[in-house]
């Protein structure tokens, strides 16, 4: 089923944060600031107004975590339900109204891995992979299982698969959006060592020039896929 994904800004990052640790923050901050612009002015406007900024900061805080909660929800309602124990299986796109169209895609299970950056280190991901063709294969990855990882203009991936074999393949994606898309080679390479039904494992790490530091791990169990693959291409 095709959503409708909520646009995060560049910080999503940030929203990662419970609220009850966003209110912490920024309250300590923010009234250490507005303490010391009052402090220098406070023989002129006495403590009714420092007490009027104090008040207005608060409630500010209060609405501005419970929007970033908001925006989390959001994010984490993106997340289609997935058959639990089945690896994979077949859906269908929507139209506009949000009804079944007759194109269908294969999708994986929710895979749960671990990601780092400079921020956090082995953090929950969930992972879904997307298969509209042989040639077509694209993977959503959701930091702290739930923001959706989306690119900056243009981001390049590097992308190494362990095979079952102790084998490794090189492999190249691009997010122009909110996934990693391969291009036709690499996507069929992926989808071969799928069909082999084993237990692959993926090391994932953003390249480029303006590259984050963040890695992402995780492992596929391919079981089923070419049987649900076979039943797809009928």
């Amino acid at each position: 089923m095709v959503v409708n994904v909520l646009k995060i800004p560049s910080w999503k990052f940030f929203l990662a944060t419970n609220e009850a640790r966003c209110l912490k923050k920024d309250f300590f901050v923010l009234l250490h600031e507005t303490r010391q612009g009052v402090s220098t002015n406070e023989a002129k406007k006495g403590s009714k107004m420092k007490n009027l900024l104090l008040l207005v900061l608060i409630t500010a805080l209060f609405v501005g975590c419970e929007k970033r909660s908001a925006e989390m929800q959001s994010v984490e309602d993106t997340t289609d339900s997935v058959d639990a124990g089945d690896n994979w299986e077949i859906k269908y796109y929507v139209d506009d109204f949000d009804d079944p169209t007759d194109e269908k895609y294969i999708r994986s299970e929710v895979i749960e891995g671990t990601f780092s950056n400079s921020a956090t280190d082995n953090s929950l991901l969930y992972v879904q992979i997307v298969i509209s063709d042989s040639t077509d294969i694209y993977i959503r990855l959701f930091e702290y299982g739930k923001l959706l990882v989306k690119g900056i203009s243009t981001s390049t991936y590097k992308v190494l698969v362990r095979d079952s074999k102790g084998t490794d393949f090189k492999l190249k994606a691009t997010n122009y959006s909110d996934r990693l898309e391969f291009n036709v080679i690499d996507s069929q390479i992926i989808h071969k060592l799928l069909q082999k039904g084993n237990k692959l494992k993926f090391y994932i790490e953003e390249s480029g020039r303006y590259a984050s530091s963040s890695t992402y791990r995780f492992n596929v169990e391919s079981e089923g896929y070419d049987e649900i693959f076979k039943e797809f291409s009928k």
